[in-house]
């Protein structure tokens, strides 16, 4: 008696599973980059060094070349992690292209669902 019973809830939720992974192709899984959680701090220091020689020609006051160093610095910065998630994008979805290909080539749904 609860061999049936077992069975016929294996078999629901079996099939409560597949209606819900393959609703739609590619819904079922993605490539995403990681987000960058800091900049090295060599990198870093580098942006800070290239800020001051950028600023070091012009005569300001000490105070005010300090808030233009660090205000150009933030900038840079953003700029760099912007760059960086851009390549990062690109580099995931050519790489998710290229697993959708193999999963196709090797008719992967069709086996998933057996």
């Amino acid at each position: 008696m609860f061999i049936k019973i077992t069975a016929t809830k294996v078999n629901v939720a079996y099939s409560r599973l597949i209606d819900l992974l393959f609703q739609n192709v590619d819904s079922f899984w993605d490539i995403v980059p990681s987000p960058l959680s800091d900049i090295p701090a060599s990198i870093k220091q580098q942006i800070r060094m290239m800020t001051i020689q950028e600023l070091l020609p012009y005569r300001l006051d000490p105070r005010t070349r300090n808030q233009l160093i660090q205000e150009r610095n933030d900038e840079m910065e953003r700029e760099l992690l912007a760059e960086a998630l851009e390549k990062a994008n690109t580099a995931a979805m050519k790489m998710k292209r290229l697993i959708k290909d193999y999963l196709i080539n090797a008719n992967a749904l069709t086996e998933i669902k057996k």
